[in-house]
């Protein structure tokens, strides 16, 4: 048997979910952007050095992305003079790769 809200309970169901939505529209709020610090930016400056640990350099993306661009231009998908932007998955740089060293 389905029963029919009353005025009050509809009025106190819009009233409390109107409070809801103003207590939860200030929470969703909470999370902000704020700028790197001097020693994060640094670290990830660091960790971003060709020179690095290895693993964590540049060196092997740049291998694999000169490897993949040599193929394509030998199978005659890319010209001899291509090009190829990478983005760094740790820092987010883009480095431009080619061909020939």
């Amino acid at each position: 048997m389905k029963t029919t809200l009353t005025r009050r309970q509809l009025l106190t169901g819009v009233a409390l979910g109107s409070v809801a939505l103003g207590l939860g529209g200030r929470a969703a709020r909470a999370f902000t952007i704020e700028p790197m610090t001097a020693p994060v930016s640094k670290a990830y400056g660091l960790a971003c050095q060709p020179t690095a640990a290895p693993g964590i350099d540049h060196l092997q993306l740049i291998a694999d992305t000169r490897a993949l661009l040599k193929s394509e231009i030998a199978g005659g998908l890319k010209p001899t003079d291509a090009q190829q932007v990478v983005v760094c998955p740790l820092c987010g740089c883009s480095i431009t790769v080619t061909a020939d060293a």
